[in-house]
């Protein structure tokens, strides 16, 4: 089949930061810390049934520092 192309969808905010953890092996308490929040608070949202990051702008940009990324590939 000439011409054949397999198209990707982009990554979606709270699978490409979990890609990003997985880079440089990151935990979910270090993530946590990271935003000044609670294990509990930042798994919940961790292990959602979406594409969506559930933070607010203001931790998302924190989580987009810290991984040297644009907050908008984080849904910021």
């Amino acid at each position: 089949m000439a011409g054949s192309h397999v198209m990707t969808a982009p990554l979606r905010p709270l699978p490409r930061l979990k890609q990003l953890a997985r880079e440089i092996n990151v935990t979910v308490p270090t993530l946590a810390r990271v935003i000044g929040r609670s294990e509990t608070y930042f798994r919940k949202r961790w292990n959602a049934d979406t594409y969506l990051l559930d933070l607010p702008g203001e931790e998302i940009e924190t989580l987009a520092r810290f991984f040297g990324v644009p907050a908008s590939e984080l849904g910021g």
